[in-house]
C-alpha cells in the first residue's frame, strides 16, 4: 500500500488574492462611493435647515468625484461666487430690498430690483470699491456702495463651499459616515463574496 499526498495550497493561496483583490478593486470603492452619497444627502438637508436653500439648488454647486479600485478616493467638492440675492424672497420697498437670509428678515440699503431682470437685486457700486465711483461710506459685505449712476452690480450672498464649511453641516455629514460605514462595508464585502 502506498500513500500520496497532494495540496491544493497554492489554488487556495490564488483564490484568497483574488478575493482580497475583488474587495480592494469592487467592495471599496462602492463603499466609499455609498458613503459619500449618505453624507452629501446629509449635508444638503442640513444646509437646506440652516440655510433654507433646498437641495436642489444646491446640487447645482456640487460636484463629486467617484472612488475607483485605482483611487480609494471619493471626494465632495462645491464651488461658486455667491448666491444670488434672488434665492432669498427679495421684496423691494422705498428704503431698499428686503430679503430673508437665515432665518433673518433684513433690509439692504440703497439696492433695487429692475422687472426684466426678474427676483435679481442690484446696488450701485463694486465689490471691492474696484470699479471706480465715489464710495458713500456704506458696505454690504464686501461690496461698497456709491453715488452716481455707474457703476451697478448685481449683489450677491455668501458662497456655496461657505454653507459646506458650516460646523454643523460637516458634523451632520461626519456623523452620517461613522454611524453607516460598518454596514455599509459589510454589505457591499458581501456583495463582492458572493460575485466570487
Amino acid at each position: 500500500m502506498r500513500l500520496t499526498s497532494r495540496d491544493n495550497l497554492s489554488r487556495v493561496m490564488a483564490d484568497i488574492d483574488q478575493f482580497r483583490n475583488s474587495i480592494t478593486d469592487v467592495a471599496a470603492p462602492r463603499a466609499l462611493n455609498a458613503l459619500r452619497d449618505q453624507a452629501q444627502t446629509a449635508g444638503l438637508r442640513e444646509i437646506a435647515k440652516v440655510y433654507e436653500i433646498g437641495p436642489r439648488t444646491m446640487e447645482k454647486y456640487v460636484t463629486v468625484k467617484l472612488a475607483t479600485g485605482g483611487d480609494l478616493e471619493a471626494e465632495i467638492t462645491v464651488k461658486g461666487r455667491g448666491f444670488p440675492l434672488s434665492f432669498f424672497r427679495p421684496v423691494p420697498t422705498d428704503r431698499g430690498v428686503r430679503v430673508m437670509v437665515k432665518g433673518r428678515t433684513f433690509v439692504i440699503p440703497h439696492s433695487f430690483m429692475v422687472k426684466r431682470f426678474g427676483q435679481h437685486v442690484f446696488a450701485r457700486g463694486s465689490y471691492g470699491g474696484k470699479y471706480g465711483g465715489t464710495p458713500t461710506g456704506e458696505r454690504f459685505g464686501r461690496f461698497v456702495f456709491t453715488k452716481g449712476r455707474l457703476p451697478i452690480a448685481e449683489l450677491y450672498s455668501f458662497a456655496p463651499p461657505d454653507c459646506l464649511a458650516n460646523a454643523s453641516v460637516t458634523a451632520v455629514m461626519d456623523d452620517r459616515v461613522a454611524e453607516q460605514a460598518a454596514s455599509v462595508l459589510a454589505r457591499e464585502i458581501g456583495a463582492a463574496r458572493r460575485g466570487f
